[in-house]
């Protein structure tokens, strides 16, 4: 009587390993394809054998020197208008906005990293990719908004504080 060969067994951990080693940032659906183990088990080998984790990669917006300055300079003003306005906070209107971007750009959430100890790595992405941009605000007296961003040839456009403006003023 012969047995089936363990799927955990040394010769497909080596492999899994090896695998990783190589590109360690291909998912594990693609791993157990190439391999020809099943996701469940290289998923175990990953996680028992090899005892590594998935780390997602942070994406952030490249910073420079003069934008910390921009936005401790900021800070520093709120909280000079907090102490001596007392209805200060009731009349803020706090905005934001979300970029839907149509050039590719990675979801983190998708960019998976498989390593026994966290990647020191990050993607940082150009600031003037094409996207879609919604604003939003919300205050006491409630919300504005969605309201999206285009010109008049159906083109998105950067939130600047003149269009910003254009905005508060229709509201």
């Amino acid at each position: 009587m012969s047995y089936a060969k363990p799927v955990r067994c040394g010769e497909n951990i080596e492999a899994v390993l090896m695998s990783v080693e190589a590109t360690p940032k291909k998912s594990v659906r693609r791993r157990s394809a190439e391999l020809g183990v099943s996701q469940s088990s290289v998923h175990r080998i990953l996680r028992h054998d090899l005892k590594m984790k998935p780390y997602h990669i942070s994406v952030h917006q490249g910073l420079t020197p003069e934008n910390a300055l921009q936005r401790r300079t900021m800070c520093a003003w709120f909280l000079r208008q907090v102490r001596e306005e007392e209805d200060f906070l009731r009349s803020v209107w706090f905005s934001d906005e979300a970029h839907f971007y149509l050039s590719g750009t990675v979801n983190s959430r998708n960019y998976v990293h498989w390593a026994s100890e966290r990647p020191d790595e990050v993607i940082e992405r150009n600031l003037h990719v094409t996207k879609a941009t919604a604003w939003v605000a919300l205050s006491a007296q409630g919300v504005i908004g969605p309201f999206w961003f285009w010109n008049e040839d159906g083109a998105t456009e950067t939130v600047t504080a003149d269009r910003y403006m254009n905005v508060l003023t229709r509201f």
